[in-house]
C-alpha cells in the first residue's frame, strides 16, 4: 500500500473551510486532473480525471464526517481510502491534514510513478485549495 500525508494552513475560519471542502463538485477548480465530480446519491461520488497521464473514472463514498472536524471516504473499488481533518488553530486559521492510502495494483502504472505522481498532485491541490478557500471561504 502507498501513502500520501500532506498538511497546510488555510488562513479562514474552520467552518467555512470544511464547507468549502463539501462542495464536491467544486473539487475540478482546485484539484488538478480531476474533469468532473458528480454526487450521485446520499454521500456517493463518482469521478473523472486524469491519473499519470491515464483517464479513469471511480466512485467512492463518504463513509464519515464529523462537522468542522473530519471527512473520510473510501474508493467503491478498494483502491483508495482518505481522511481530510480540520483543526481550528485560531478564530481566523485552520490546519487541514489530508491522508491517503492507495492500493496502487487496481491503477495498472508504475508503483514509483504512481507514488510520485499522487505526492506531487495532493501537494498541488492543497495549495489551489488553500487559495481558493482564503479567496471564497
Amino acid at each position: 500500500m502507498g501513502f500520501v500525508d500532506e498538511c497546510i494552513v488555510v488562513a479562514a475560519d474552520v467552518q467555512a473551510v470544511y464547507s468549502f471542502w463539501l462542495d464536491y463538485e467544486g473539487y475540478p477548480r482546485f484539484m488538478r486532473g480531476i474533469d468532473d465530480v458528480s454526487v450521485t446519491g446520499y454521500c456517493h461520488l463518482c469521478w473523472t480525471g486524469r491519473v499519470c497521464g491515464r483517464t479513469e473514472q471511480w466512485e467512492t463514498d463518504v463513509v464519515a464526517r464529523v462537522e468542522d472536524t473530519r471527512v473520510r471516504w473510501h474508493a467503491c473499488d478498494g483502491r483508495e481510502t482518505g481522511e481530510v481533518t480540520f483543526e481550528k488553530l485560531d478564530a481566523g486559521s485552520t490546519n487541514v491534514h489530508y491522508q491517503l492510502e492507495y492500493d496502487p495494483v487496481p491503477w495498472d502504472v508504475d508503483e514509483d510513478g504512481l507514488r510520485a505522481c499522487l505526492h506531487a498532485r495532493v501537494s498541488g491541490d492543497l495549495e489551489a485549495f488553500k487559495a481558493l478557500a482564503e479567496r471564497e471561504a
